[in-house]
């Protein structure tokens, strides 16, 4: 027998998504053959419903249009939470309809109040609170 062990990660990715590619309708796997549906667009459309897929091959079709990595993932999340139907379809592939992940704010360190700069701007406070009238500061 030979050592597998060098290569079992890739090649267990890569076979599973093979074999993903499996589960997509004969138009979209039409649509990878021909290179208008890049392989891992593919892979991720593979979990779509096969009325969805069929409804997303017509939508291509009758509409010349294309789907990407970024289009894939939305009409993979739209299916996933049951609002894929032919309208989103169209409206996700001709881009009007552009999905906005959910982003966390970021705190840049020139707005983050340090203990140096509270201790400044306590001082300048007091040293305002006779003017402004303020006496418990």
């Amino acid at each position: 027998m030979h050592d597998l062990a060098p290569f079992s990660l890739p090649v267990t990715k890569t076979v599973a998504r093979y074999l993903r590619i499996n589960h997509l309708v004969l138009p979209l796997k039409t649509h990878l053959d021909n290179g208008n549906v890049a392989f891992m667009s593919a892979v991720t459309l593979s979990y779509l419903k096969e009325a969805e897929q069929e409804a997303l091959a017509d939508c291509m079709e009758r509409h010349n249009l294309s789907v990407d990595m970024k289009k894939a993932d939305v009409l993979r999340s739209y299916s996933e939470k049951g609002r894929l139907d032919g309208d989103a379809i169209k409206r996700i592939l001709s881009g009007a309809m552009a999905h906005k992940p959910t982003q966390t704010p970021t705190v840049n360190s020139s707005s983050v109040l340090t203990s140096r700069n509270f201790i400044q701007f306590h001082k300048w406070v007091l040293s305002l609170s006779p003017i402004l009238g303020i006496s418990n500061v």
